[in-house]
């Protein structure tokens, strides 16, 4: 792929894919089109499903499982029913800190795209301002993720929260922004040697 391709599908489609409307394309009126760049900002910056969906039926719903599998995720199907665990999440974010999900120009891209996330009421509502974190949320009607790399001056870790079956997913946030906010404090205090 280009970054400069087109995608498109449309709405009808991608909401039968999905099974709900996605926040900021519902009044998108038939047809929803991006670029390759685009679609990978937006699933970067705003967690878009519906770009996910152009870009996984572009490069081929069997070649992203692959991918899958040659990084190790062994509990995750792409499709059918669409599944993960918290050990593949983590070790996705393991190899994308070595800078191995491909090759070193992809994970920095990678990276980058990830940096861009404006969804921030995770993770990083756990961690003070000013520390770099690259994070991926994920949600829909009941779920509620975040996961991703939080670099603090001399260790960096991975952390992955995961929720589902949410009756509140307000409720469910601020269980997640506690447990990020525990999961820092425990290693900004942890004493021994230092390292990622």
């Amino acid at each position: 792929l280009k970054l400069e391709d087109e995608l498109s599908a449309s709405r009808e489609y991608m909401i039968g894919v999905l099974g709900e409307d996605e926040f900021g394309i519902s009044d998108v009126p038939g047809q929803v089109e991006f670029s390759v760049e685009e679609a990978l900002q937006r699933v970067g910056r705003i967690s878009d499903n519906f770009a996910a969906i152009m870009l996984g039926d572009k490069i081929g719903w069997e070649k992203v499982q692959n991918l899958a599998l040659e990084l190790g995720a062994k509990n995750t199907s792409i499709r059918d029913p669409i599944q993960t665990s918290a050990r593949d999440i983590a070790l996705f974010f393991k190899k994308l800190f070595k800078k191995e999900i491909v090759s070193i120009k992809v994970s920095e891209d990678l990276e980058r795209y990830l940096s861009l996330n404006q969804l921030n009421n995770r993770i990083p509502a756990g961690v003070p301002d000013g520390v770099k974190i690259i994070h991926k949320t994920g949600e829909l009607a009941g779920v509620r993720h975040d996961a991703g790399i939080v670099y603090m001056i001399d260790r960096s870790y991975i952390i992955v929260l995961l929720s589902k079956d949410l009756k509140y997913e307000d409720e469910g946030v601020e269980v997640l922004v506690k447990i990020s906010k525990d999961v820092y404090e425990y290693f900004k205090n942890k004493s021994g040697p230092t390292g990622n």
